[in-house]
């Protein structure tokens, strides 16, 4: 081995020993708990509405804000489908001036049921929602979309590492049109925490629906925010997204910005 060759060698060695443990490992990211896990979690989200182009912001009354507990269960099915099936245990809902009351500080969402059906990989298969018995008629009616969760993108079946991306596009249809969102995640940081490996993911995505002879409104939209995955248990630790949507209409434009905070609280 020349002295040259045996130089770069070393290098390498010394780059490698140098790099940080954490940036050399790997995840298997999932949100499908084994069957028998039992998961709380804590959701509340906050909405603020103007009219024109300026974009509201948090420095005053939300104009809708809602915290919600809820409790997911896992239970076993045929040819290793797994039913996830998440309970609404209690719900506030408040609206601010001018927002249709739907009871404000009622506990309208309490029995709510979600059931999903994912497969072995964790795609999810199906999605189902019973609302619960204090739901109003005109709420009922908007629920067949409630029970996919935040956060549950579609993940790559490779292992990923710290700095990898992807995009997961989705699209949701409602009153004759569909809206795609094209999302980015990246894989911000990955540790060891009481057992269980974590990994940070950041998101970012944006979406728009165009006006169109039917439709003489436009919708666009922006969404940021990062998400806490336990690689280790397959579940949410924690989620922060934040949307600024635009909504243009011969009537005028309107802004809205929602922040919606997930966190998992233990057993």
């Amino acid at each position: 081995m020349s002295v040259r060759t045996r130089c770069g060698f070393l290098l390498a060695i010394a780059v490698a020993g140098a790099l940080p443990a954490a940036a050399q490992e790997t995840v298997l990211l999932r949100l499908d708990p084994p069957v028998g896990q039992v998961t709380r979690q804590r959701l509340e989200s906050k909405m603020w509405m103007r009219s024109g182009t300026v974009m509201p912001s948090d420095t005053t009354a939300p104009n809708f804000s809602q915290v919600m507990f809820s409790t997911q269960t896992v239970a076993a099915d045929e040819a290793g489908i797994r039913t996830i099936t998440t309970v609404i245990d209690s719900s506030r809902l408040e609206m601010g001036p001018g927002a249709p009351q739907l009871g404000a500080g009622a506990d309208l969402l309490k029995g709510t049921r979600t059931i999903q059906r994912v497969n072995a990989d964790g795609d999810l298969l199906s999605s189902s929602t019973v609302p619960g018995p204090n739901a109003p008629p005109m709420m009922v009616g908007q629920m067949g979309g409630f029970g996919a969760p935040p956060g549950q993108q579609r993940y790559p079946k490779h292992p990923l590492r710290v700095g990898d991306t992807w995009t997961d596009t989705t699209t949701q249809s409602g009153q004759g049109r569909s809206a795609t969102t094209v999302t980015t995640l990246r894989v911000e940081h990955i540790e060891q925490s009481a057992g269980s490996q974590l990994a940070t993911i950041s998101v970012k995505g944006g979406s728009s629906v165009p006006a169109d002879s039917a439709h003489a409104t436009s919708v666009t939209g922006e969404l940021t925010g990062e998400m806490v995955v336990d690689v280790t248990h397959r579940r949410m630790v924690s989620l922060m997204n934040e949307s600024r949507t635009r909504i243009d209409s011969p009537n005028g434009p309107q802004s809205s910005f929602m922040r919606m905070t997930i966190t998992l609280i233990e057993p």
